[in-house]
C-alpha cells in the first residue's frame, strides 16, 4: 500500500475545518459586541456602577449570553467533526476494499473524549476563559475605583462616574475579550479557532480511521504518512513508521506511544495509513529488526538505510542515499522548490555527507532582506544541523555546495 495520505481528502477536511474558523470567528465577534452594547447600557445606570448585587445580575446576563455563544461555537466544531467521521470512514473503506459505515453517534463519542482540556468541550473552555476575562476586568475597575475614591475623599456620584469610566474603557480593549491558554499565550479568535478546529478534527480523523481499520479487517497495524516538516521533532522520527494499534505486535512501536513523542501535534497534518499484513510482510519484517528507542530519529535512519541495504546496497552507500533523501525533504519543505531532487543529485556523495548526516540536516530557508541590502546567503550551524539561508530562485547543486561550503 501506498503510505502518502490521499491529498484531495485532506485538503477538504483542512477547507471545511477554516471554514468553521472563520465562521466561529464571526460568531464570537458578534458575541463581543452585544456585550459591549450591554455594557454601554449599563454605565449609564448608576445603581449599578454603586450596587453588588446589580453588578452581579449583569454578569449573570454576560454570562448567559456567553452560554448562548458556546453553545452557537459547539454546533460549528462539530460540524468539522462529523465532516471528519464521514471522511475517515470513506477513507477506511478505500485502503482495506471493505464497506465501513459512518456513525454519527460514535463521532461525537470520540469527539467527546478527543476535546481539549481533559475532557472538557473546547467552546465552553474557550468561552469561560474569555467570559472570566471580561468579568475579571470589570471586577478590578470597580476595586480600583473604589481605592481611588477613597484616597481622594470623593463622593458616591463620583465613585459612579469613576466606574463608569474604567467600565467603559474595559469594554473598548480588544485585549479584554482574547482568549489566552493554559501555557499563558495570547490569541486572536480566528487563529485559535482555526488551530483548534483543524488540530481536533485531524485527531478525531486519525482515531475513527484506526478505529474504522480494525474493525473491518482486524488489523493491529497502521503507517503514518510522509510528507511533512523534517525538522519539526515530533513528527519527523515517525514518518512512514509502522504503528501497533493495541501494543498486541511485539517489536512495533504503539500509535499511542507516537502520539506522546509529539506525533500528530496541534495543525499536524499526518494521517495514518492501512498496513496489509501479506502485502507490506517485508516492510514490517524491516521495521521489526528495529525495536522502538528513545531516540526515534535514529531508529528511524537507521530502517532507511537498511531498507537500501536490503536492495543490495552497501552499507555506505545506503547511508549516503538515506542522507540523500533526507536533504531533498528538507528542500523541498523549506524553500518550497520542485527542483529539489534534481539539485541534490548533482552534489556529490562527500558533499552530501558533508550537508546531511545521520538522519540530520539543517533548515533552508529563503535568504531574505531588501534589494539594495540583501540577506547573504550563508549556513549558521547548529546542533541539529542549523539553518541555511539562501535564495530558492535558480537554486543548483554547484550554489548549494558554495553556501554550505562543502
Amino acid at each position: 500500500m501506498d503510505d502518502t495520505p490521499i491529498p484531495v481528502q485532506l485538503q477538504r477536511l483542512v477547507r471545511k475545518a477554516d471554514a468553521n474558523a472563520v465562521k466561529a470567528d464571526a460568531v464570537v465577534r458578534e458575541a463581543i459586541r452585544e456585550v459591549r452594547g450591554i455594557l454601554a447600557v449599563a454605565t449609564t445606570e448608576e445603581p449599578v456602577a454603586t450596587s453588588g448585587p446589580a453588578r452581579e445580575r449583569l454578569f449573570s446576563r454576560i454570562r448567559k449570553r456567553m452560554a448562548k455563544l458556546a453553545k452557537r461555537l459547539d454546533d460549528l466544531i462539530r460540524a468539522s467533526m462529523n465532516y471528519a467521521g464521514k471522511l475517515a470512514a470513506d477513507r477506511a473503506a478505500k485502503e482495506t476494499g471493505l464497506q465501513v459505515r459512518y456513525s454519527k453517534k460514535h463521532a461525537d463519542e470520540v469527539c467527546a473524549l478527543l476535546s481539549p482540556s481533559q475532557g472538557e468541550n473546547l467552546a465552553a473552555v474557550f468561552t469561560e476563559n474569555m467570559t472570566n476575562r471580561v468579568i475579571n476586568a470589570l471586577r478590578s475597575a470597580v476595586v480600583s475605583a473604589f481605592q481611588e475614591n477613597a484616597v481622594a475623599g470623593g463622593t458616591l456620584k463620583g465613585l459612579a462616574s469613576a466606574i463608569n469610566r474604567k467600565w467603559q474603557k474595559a469594554a473598548r480593549r480588544n485585549e479584554t475579550f482574547l482568549f489566552k491558554d493554559a501555557g499563558g499565550r495570547t490569541w486572536d479568535t480566528r487563529t485559535y479557532m482555526a488551530m483548534n478546529v483543524r488540530t481536533n478534527a485531524m485527531r478525531l480523523y486519525n482515531d475513527l480511521l484506526v478505529e474504522n481499520i480494525a474493525r473491518a479487517t482486524g488489523s493491529d497495524l497502521v503507517r503514518v504518512s510522509r510528507g511533512g516538516d523534517p525538522h519539526c521533532d515530533g513528527c519527523r522520527p515517525w514518518e512512514g513508521m509502522i504503528l501497533s494499534v493495541s501494543g498486541a505486535t511485539e517489536g512495533l512501536p504503539t500509535y499511542d506511544e507516537a502520539k506522546a513523542a509529539g506525533c500528530f501535534h496541534p495543525n499536524c497534518t499526518h494521517t495514518l495509513g492501512y498496513v496489509d499484513p501479506v502485502a507490506d510482510a517485508d516492510e514490517i519484517e524491516l521495521q521489526m529488526q528495529f525495536p522502538p528507542e528513545d531516540d526515534a530519529v535514529a531508529r528511524r535512519y537507521r530502517i532507511d538505510v537498511q531498507r537500501y541495504v536490503e536492495r543490495g546496497m552497501a552499507t555506505d552507500r545506503a547511508r549516503v542515499q538515506a542522507d540523500r533523501d533526507n536533504l531533498v525533504d528538507a528542500l523541498r519543505h523549506g524553500l518550497v522548490v520542485d527542483n529539489a531532487k534534481e539539485v541534490v543529485a548533482g552534489l556529490t556523495d562527500e558533499q552530501v555527507s558533508a550537508i546531511s548526516r545521520g538522519g540530520i540536516v539543517p533548515e533552508f530557508a529563503p535568504a531574505k532582506g531588501t534589494r539594495k541590502k540583501p540577506e547573504p546567503e550563508r549556513w549558521n550551524h547548529g546542533t541539529s544541523g542549523g539553518v541555511v539561508h539562501i535564495r530558492r530562485d535558480g537554486l543548483t547543486a554547484a550554489r548549494l555546495a558554495e553556501v554550505c561550503g562543502v
